[in-house]
């Protein structure tokens, strides 16, 4: 069982490809480091939010890391559902599941390197992380969704340190219980998320009641990108067998994603709803243009869904098409937060409708790229942890069999 986590690896074993990767995360720690240490120091002084447009790229990489942690968890469970594989490719092939079973449990770490880059991109963006941690005990208001938010985010994350702990100690009954709770969990807490947008009066580009949904969709579809380029660095047969398969999915999750996000737009510009309608028109022709056009739609949904269609048997196409993906969602996430706070807040709503922007300080940009380096850091700081104590456990397995 110790060799579950690195057998039948091959570019990841690579040398060159360890240092190169090593370099690489190192540099991204760093920009995270620093972004970091100056935010401790100055605070949001340093940044380009304001007390008018208080929500900046951080909160958009916290959504992106959260939500993406519960769609790796929900496809995660590919290689221990025999029947969810036949429903979704129709194919005997994958009747034997052993290549995703020889995944072990790293989509499950992926998944908690996810969830915990984003608590400490969430913690930096907090002015006052530390009372936020106190009074949600003290005196928690829930009626918030913010606090069902910090709740439920918690308690997922338990769910999935359980299901580790519980791979490990090979009791596969308690596992499957614990993978369906943090399943259940996940799905409540991205659902929520979007609930807390969603829920905002004030803000009518955010008052959606399908959002929740939204944001369960577009987990799902940042899960099967990320799964993706797992799969294709784990091992020469996954990327060549199942990468092609996975990328069904993301089809799929590109057109329902693409679809809702087409929705929203008719929705804000038929009507010309107050604020809602001038909000739209800034993302599709004014700031937020290049952002939507050029990164949401371009890079993360039609680029992705060409190549997956054009090319469904090329792994290298097609991890390309899970990064664009993954980067077309990010810019999702910061459109939408974005999006929805560049109307002016004003009392009277006869007041004419003043528009504001935003752009993100290089203190900021560092420290969402430099979750990346987090995410990667976090994963094989995990996967060695694993790895060490099951060879710690099988070394006295055989000792106790001789």
């Amino acid at each position: 069982m110790g060799e579950m986590i690195n057998k039948n690896s091959t570019t990841s074993q690579n040398p060159a490809f360890r240092i190169a990767l090593t370099a690489i995360t190192g540099v991204l720690i760093a920009l995270f480091a620093y972004g970091a240490v100056v935010t401790l120091l100055q605070g949001h002084d340093a940044w380009g939010t304001t007390d008018e447009f208080s929500w900046g790229i951080l909160i958009s990489a916290y959504v992106f890391f959260a939500v993406g942690c519960t769609g790796i968890c929900m496809l995660s469970t590919l290689g221990h559902r025999d029947w969810i594989l036949k429903l979704v490719f129709g194919d005997t092939k994958f009747t034997n599941t052993a290549e995703f079973e020889s995944m072990g449990i790293k989509p499950i770490v992926l998944a908690i390197s996810f969830m915990l880059t984003a608590f400490s991109v969430l913690f930096f963006e907090l002015k006052y992380p530390m009372n936020l941690a106190v009074y949600a005990v003290l005196s928690p208001n829930f009626q918030s969704a913010f606090i069902w938010m910090g709740f439920l985010y918690g308690i997922y994350l338990l769910f999935l340190i359980l299901e580790v702990v519980f791979y490990l100690r090979k009791r596969p009954s308690a596992l499957k219980i614990t993978s369906f709770l943090a399943i259940t969990t996940g799905i409540v807490a991205s659902s929520n998320l979007g609930a807390v947008f969603g829920t905002m009066p004030g803000r009518a580009y955010w008052t959606a009641p399908y959002l929740p949904i939204l944001f369960i969709f577009t987990a799902l579809l940042t899960g099967a990108a990320a799964l993706m380029v797992l799969y294709y660095f784990h091992s020469q047969k996954s990327r060549e067998e199942i990468v092609p398969y996975m990328s069904k999915l993301l089809v799929l999750f590109i057109i329902v994603v693409g679809i809702m996000t087409v929705w929203n737009l008719v929705s804000g510009f038929i009507g010309q709803y107050p604020e809602r309608y001038e909000a739209t028109m800034n993302l599709l022709f004014g700031d937020l243009a290049i952002s939507f056009w050029v990164f949401e739609l371009g890079v993360g949904l039609l680029l992705p869904l060409a190549i997956v269609l054009l090319f469904p048997r090329s792994p290298n196409l097609l991890l390309g098409a899970a990064f664009m993906a993954l980067l077309g969602m990010m810019f999702a996430r910061h459109n939408l937060v974005t999006a929805g706070q560049t109307v002016l807040l004003q009392p009277d709503a006869s007041t004419p409708v003043y528009i504001m922007s935003y752009m993100p300080t290089f203190l900021e940009l560092s420290m969402v790229i430099g979750g990346v380096g987090l995410v990667t850091a976090f994963y094989f700081i995990i996967t060695r942890s694993v790895a060490r104590f099951e060879k710690t456990e099988d070394a006295d397995q055989e000792k106790k069999a001789s």
